[in-house]
Formats: structure tokens, sequence, C-alpha cells
């Protein structure tokens, strides 16, 4: 009893750590995706927590959806570390948020004004790829919106793919290939653990590549990516 008590202490201001990192990168958002990953190996830490404390998966779910319901969807610096630690993910095309599903959340991509976190996504091609809601859209969009799911209960069991984006990664390829298509690409990065991004095309090549692998998530907006190439992430499930 007093070992769980100590525990639940533990995640309590742990928790507090995760939130307060979080306003931070508010504060100073050059370095948020910075503090993407090492928000994401908190709130996996969290989990493990949770997991020992309670002696039950169920209080992880708990746990991930609570984080993901308390999320402030206004505040453009906690979305983008919550997307970049795979908190969320976008579950389907809308355009209001009674078209979303009990526990999702709306989120609407647009200029300043209309975005739900007054983020100006429309800018440039760099900003359009920022788009929380891109994964259930044709292409990286302006003035689009979408329902966003908690990667927590039965989506948290496996791995999941985000994207595309209309961007680039910011550190060399650990692997380069040609694939048939997209999945042959996909699953060669699944089956490397330092992979988690892609750059694919169907129909380009580079160097008479079109599959780059990356151990990184985090965009490079001052590269030009080649014409016709697409970047998709992967979240890994956490055992």
């Amino acid at each position: 009893m007093v070992e769980r008590i100590v525990l639940r202490l533990a995640l309590l201001i742990w928790s507090f750590i995760v939130i307060s990192d979080a306003a931070s990168a508010r504060q100073q958002p050059s370095i948020a995706c910075e503090q993407a990953g090492d928000l994401e190996e908190r709130i996996h830490l969290l989990q493990v927590v949770m997991d020992f404390s309670n002696g039950t998966t169920n209080t992880t779910i708990e746990v991930n959806d609570q984080e993901f319901q308390q999320l402030d969807l206004t505040d453009h610096a906690r979305v983008e570390a919550a997307m970049q630690a795979g908190l969320f993910f976008a579950a389907r095309p809308a355009n209001a948020a009674d078209q979303c599903q009990e526990g999702e959340r709306y989120f609407q991509c647009d200029r300043i004004g209309p975005s739900t976190d007054s983020f100006d996504y429309c800018a440039n091609r760099d900003t359009l790829s920022k788009c929380p809601v891109n994964g259930v859209h044709p292409k990286p969009c302006c003035s689009c919106g979408g329902c966003l799911a908690s990667t927590s209960a039965t989506n948290r069991s496996l791995d999941m793919w985000f994207g595309p984006y209309d961007s680039s990664i910011q550190s060399e390829p650990l692997n380069k290939t040609a694939t048939s298509n997209l999945n042959d690409c996909k699953m060669s990065c699944k089956d490397d653990s330092r992979c988690k991004a892609i750059m694919h095309s169907e129909k380009s090549t580079f160097h008479e590549r079109n599959c780059f692998m990356y151990d990184e998530l985090i965009d490079n907006p001052t590269w030009s990516k080649p014409k016709g190439f697409l970047v998709y992430k992967l979240v890994r499930h956490k055992e």
C-alpha cells in the first residue's frame, strides 16, 4: 500500500513536469521540436509508472486518453509537441465537431483566426506540413478539418503511420532503397528499429532510389526535397 501511494505521488509530479515542459515550449517556440522527443519519452515513462503502481494496462489506456482530452488544442506549441510525441492521430476528415465520434476532438487547420490553435497553416509549404489532420486528407491542406483521437486503447497496441507531409526530415537518411510501392517502403522502415520516418515517391526517384528512411521525426524547412516525394512518420507501439 505504501509503495503504491509513493508511486502515485511520483506520477502526479511527473505529470506536472510533462505539462510544464509543454508550456515552456509555448514561451520558446524555437525549442518546441527539441522538446517533442523528450515529451515522448516522458509520456512513455508515465505509462510505466502507472502500470507498475496499478498492476494493469487498463490504467495506461486511461492515462493516455486523459492526457489527450486535457490537451489544450488552442496552444500551438503544445499541439505540435503532442503530435510529435504520438499522443494523438487524425481519425477522420470533418467540417465540424458534431461529425466526430465520442472521445474524438475536432481540429481546424486554417489561417490565424479560424485555426483551432490560431496558427497560420496556410502561410507556406512548411506550415502546411504541420497540420495535425493532414493524414485524413489527400495532401497537406489549408482550410480543412478533422477529428483527432487518442493513441490509446486498441490504437496503442499498433504501430501507427502519420502523413503524408509535404516536408523533409532534418537528418541524413539511415538507408535508401528502391521499392515498388509505399507499403514496401513502410515495411522496410518497420523492420529497422531505428527508423521513425520515410520519404517516398510512387513515380519519382532521387539517385535511383524512391524510399529514404530516417531516425528522426523533426522536419527540415530549409531543405527542398526532391519533387514528387512525401514524408510519412511512424509512431511505434511501446511494449
